[in-house]
């Protein structure tokens, strides 16, 4: 099954305003007046540096449609994956990419194969979490964009033309 293009991408190569490249109407884009979460919750205290930068890079950038108490914990596993993912990397680092065999011989470091079930895990919870193109379209957030102040005094105008009406 091919990947899933991004509303973005298809109203970059689009036939027109607001079409995608066979012509097809685009979603609207949807203003959210406010985010759901108001900078990032206070993360776990067993996270290290990069699974701290981690958490609160994704809770800013997720602020439009992550959940301070339902996302809580897919953000925690998902930041605590990507500590480990930095030990191991560091540890291959310095042991090197080889290791030495039970007969001598050379062959892959065993913690390789452990950091490849590291990204498809982590690469998986990103997914879920809304971090990738694909992933923001199907949760119709790929498109969401804060209401600015001009968007805030045109609603403000409609609204006052609605009651003068």
């Amino acid at each position: 099954m091919p990947a899933r293009t991004s509303v973005e991408h298809k109203r970059k190569i689009g036939s027109g305003p607001g079409k995608d490249s066979s012509g097809h109407r685009l979603p609207v884009p949807v203003a959210v007046p406010e985010p759901l979460c108001d900078g990032a919750p206070p993360p776990p205290p067993k996270l290290g540096t990069d699974g701290l930068t981690a958490w609160n890079r994704m809770w800013s950038a997720g602020s439009a449609w992550l959940h301070p108490e339902c996302d809580r914990g897919v953000m925690v596993r998902l930041c605590e994956l990507i500590e480990l993912r930095a030990r191991v990397v560091d540890f291959i680092d310095s042991a090197g990419l080889t290791a030495q065999g039970s007969q001598g011989q050379l062959r892959a470091h065993p913690l390789l194969s452990t950091l490849l079930n590291l990204e498809t895990v982590i690469g998986r919870l990103e997914s879920e979490a809304g971090f990738t193109p694909a992933s923001r379209s199907k949760l119709s957030a790929s498109e969401v964009t804060r209401m600015g102040k001009l968007d805030e005094m045109m609603a403000r105008r409609a609204a006052a033309a609605v009651r003068l009406a």
